[in-house]
């Protein structure tokens, strides 16, 4: 089932995953769980504190933001994949604007009017109406370009989720001025393809000399990039201000899920989601002590009994 709008993530989330916990460990106070890239179209986000013994109690936002995956899945060539995107998008668009006309003329008619948009097009319909933002994942720079083509033929509200390789398309990006999620290790070795030579690509200083605003994403899988405070440290170590790095993990991010008046920053009239840690926040040897969301603490290092027992593994 490539193209699934309809579906949200809050129907799959499961409290009791070790990722939540995990999550407060390394001070994350707000997620936005979104599908992953095996679809094209895979439904809408749901945003959640890492904390709570229900989906109800975590949540903070249902229906925010629609995944759009432009890495080909199931042995489907990119250019098969893009071409089966175009053509769901255009019907959706067709049907939505089917569905107007005929509403508008049983109206004249005087004929019973359906008011609301079928269930499952209502995703697309927000889509559309700008009311959701797509967060679109280009694995590749040429990827970076045909969603930048696609946005544009369809005026969607977007901000691109990127691979590693997709910092090639900076230049396309910027122009299109459109947001980017850089991919978890931001500093890493590569080979240029015209010299053969290895060489350092620093992502924060190619798209910051692009003037192109990025957020970080973590990944537990990597070593370099396990928490977000990682992922700021290594930015800053190659260059990058400490007050853009914190904003890449804080402001930013929230104004990307539309919770930019109420989350990622310290101010009157925003959620209380404090963290207390043991020192400066990109030092490798500071620790979260505790974290605050709502005003109330649900993490506190000292009582997290899992956290004691690895490091008393790893004394011995």
């Amino acid at each position: 089932m490539p193209d699934v709008p309809s579906i949200s993530t809050f129907d799959a989330i499961d409290p009791f995953q070790q990722y939540f916990r995990q999550a407060l460990r390394d001070g994350v106070t707000a997620a936005l769980v979104l599908p992953g890239n095996a679809t094209r179209v895979g439904g809408t986000g749901t945003i959640v504190k890492p904390a709570g013994a229900t989906v109800d109690e975590m949540l903070i936002q249902r229906h925010v933001g629609i995944k759009v995956s432009l890495a080909p899945a199931g042995g489907m060539s990119r250019m098969g994949h893009m071409q089966k995107l175009r053509e769901f998008l255009r019907a959706e668009q067709k049907f939505l604007a089917d569905f107007q006309t005929a509403k508008k003329e049983a109206a004249q008619a005087g004929r019973p009017v359906q008011e609301e948009v079928p269930l499952e097009h209502k995703a697309m319909d927000d889509l559309f109406a700008g009311r959701l933002t797509a967060f679109v994942y280009c694995q590749l720079a040429g990827d970076a370009v045909r969603a930048i083509e696609l946005i544009g033929e369809f005026k969607l509200k977007a901000v691109l989720v990127l691979g590693r390789d997709a910092w090639r398309a900076a230049g396309a990006i910027a122009k299109a001025k459109l947001p980017v999620v850089l991919p978890p290790d931001v500093v890493f070795f590569d080979e240029d393809p015209e010299t053969g030579e290895t060489v350092r690509r620093n992502l924060p200083a190619i798209f910051g000399q692009a003037r192109v605003a990025f957020a970080f994403q973590s990944d537990s899988r990597s070593i370099n990039a396990r928490s977000l405070w990682q992922v700021a440290a290594e930015a800053v170590k190659h260059g990058l201000g400490r007050k853009e790095a914190l904003a890449a993990i804080t402001s930013i991010p929230a104004q990307y899920i539309g919770l930019g008046q109420k989350l990622g920053q310290i101010r009157p009239g925003f959620r209380a989601n404090l963290l207390f840690l043991t020192g400066d926040p990109l030092d490798p040897r500071t620790w979260v002590d505790r974290v605050m969301i709502d005003g109330a603490f649900v993490y506190e290092r000292a009582k997290d009994k899992f956290l004691q027992e690895l490091i008393e593994g790893t004394k011995q």
